[in-house]
């Protein structure tokens, strides 16, 4: 079960790359409340899919207006 969750992740360093950016601007926008925290795993950090498809549905719904995420606690 645990080897099936962690094919269904999504790698920080994968996300980065999705988007063009490097992982110190991902983490940037973490640290801005850009983007959402990600999932820590054995010292490794991933993204559920629906993590990141929630973040684009709101990049695209915002278009572009500076707003913070509710994506942090």
């Amino acid at each position: 079960n645990k080897d099936r969750q962690m094919q269904t992740l999504i790698k920080l360093i994968d996300v980065a790359r999705r988007y063009g950016v490097s992982r110190q601007t991902l983490y940037d926008w973490i640290n801005k409340y850009k983007f959402p925290k990600p999932l820590k795993l054995g010292g490794l950090c991933y993204y559920k899919p629906e993590m990141v498809e929630e973040w684009e549905s709101c990049q695209a719904a915002t278009k572009g207006r500076r707003t913070r995420t509710a994506f942090h606690d």
